[in-house]
């Protein structure tokens, strides 16, 4: 396996918000899909489709392959010594810290995950299903839904929030009885939602939508071009929308403007963004793990390692409204962010 990462810095002679240069870094990860990255006190926990659970103690810059390769990762979610991990071939639970999981009974392919209390959320490819006895059993919560693809999960404002597939925004406090949210919103297969600055947002098919409390319903948002808002995720500073087939977009000003941010992208398809700390972190289908450390005016990238660096999404973890810390998504769940700090995939 290659030591070596590579780097490639390339300073715009134009405005630096114009374009952002990316670099890729995965030493010591040897899986070719990176479900998501999760931020659990000085812990990085990244999540592989093909080659189970990785751990960092340096900020990402390596990786110790720490098991769970039967699980096909696409999500994780860490609160102390808590952990949540969900897959295609469904959901595992530690309570040491990752140090040993058990397989929890749950025969779902698991997109989403959010932990409220005593409730576990685990959105599926066929609903939306709840424990309140630490995983061992679960009751499904999404009867009568119109469509039960559950892309992700939000917890914000005491509230549990799904993204699906085709029904919109459903949201609840007791995760029993279930309201829609979907007056304006012309799209209704959602992928991501974020709180920034007290403002929400929503990623669908159709694009960016921004939620107004007064009149409780939802308007677009004008990105600069047509984009699926795939994946949304936020700092203290900044908004990432990740979209399909056309890269980042990013926004300083709350969501009021947006530039594209590509430069040095290999694959712009399926691209997902995680802001961890200082760090941000973007994978795409094809081009690997790509890093900035400056809000997306200099983007660094190098290809390392990975066998055959294919799609990383960034999910989202988290566990508390005010504690969500950006992960890393798949095509099924992004991101989401309230008040620059990222929310749980949850």
């Amino acid at each position: 396996m290659k030591k070596n990462l590579l780097l490639s810095c390339l300073l715009l002679a134009i405005h630096p918000f114009l374009q952002a240069q990316w670099k890729q870094t995965s030493i010591g990860i040897n899986a070719p899909s990176v479900s998501n990255v999760v931020k659990n006190g000085n812990q990085l926990w990244l999540g592989t489709i093909s080659g189970g659970i990785y751990l960092s103690t340096n900020n990402g810059t390596s990786w110790t392959n720490k098991g769970l390769v039967e699980a096909e990762i696409l999500n994780i979610v860490a609160d102390g010594n808590q952990m949540v991990v969900g897959g295609y071939n469904g959901l595992w639970m530690s309570s040491d810290s990752g140090n040993t999981w058990a397989k929890k009974p749950l025969t779902k392919v698991v997109y989403a995950v959010a932990i409220k209390g005593s409730q576990i959320f685990a959105g599926t490819s066929t609903g939306m299903f709840l424990s309140t006895d630490n995983g061992n059993s679960w009751t499904e919560v999404s009867i009568g839904w119109s469509n039960k693809l559950v892309n992700n999960i939000l917890l914000w404002d005491n509230k549990v929030y799904a993204m699906t597939g085709g029904a919109g925004i459903l949201f609840s406090s007791n995760g029993l009885d279930w309201a829609s949210s979907v007056i304006g919103l012309t799209n209704r297969n959602v992928y991501s939602m974020i709180v920034k600055d007290s403002v929400l947002f929503a990623g669908t098919a159709g694009g960016l939508f921004k939620y107004n409390t007064t009149a409780l319903s939802w308007s677009p948002v004008n990105v600069g071009a047509s984009v699926n808002a795939y994946s949304l995720s936020a700092n203290s500073t900044h908004i990432f929308l990740g979209s399909f087939s056309n890269g980042v977009y990013v926004s300083k000003d709350n969501g009021v403007t947006w530039a594209a941010s590509n430069l040095g992208l290999t694959n712009k398809r399926y691209a997902t963004v995680s802001p961890i700390g200082n760090t941000t972190f973007v994978g795409t289908d094809g081009g690997g793990l790509s890093i900035s450390t400056d809000n997306g005016t200099t983007w660094k990238t190098s290809n390392d390692d990975f066998i055959s660096p294919t799609r990383i999404a960034f999910w989202r973890l988290g566990r508390n409204s005010t504690q969500r810390l950006g992960a890393m998504a798949s095509i099924h769940q992004p991101i989401m962010v309230q008040n620059g700090t990222m929310l749980l995939r949850v």
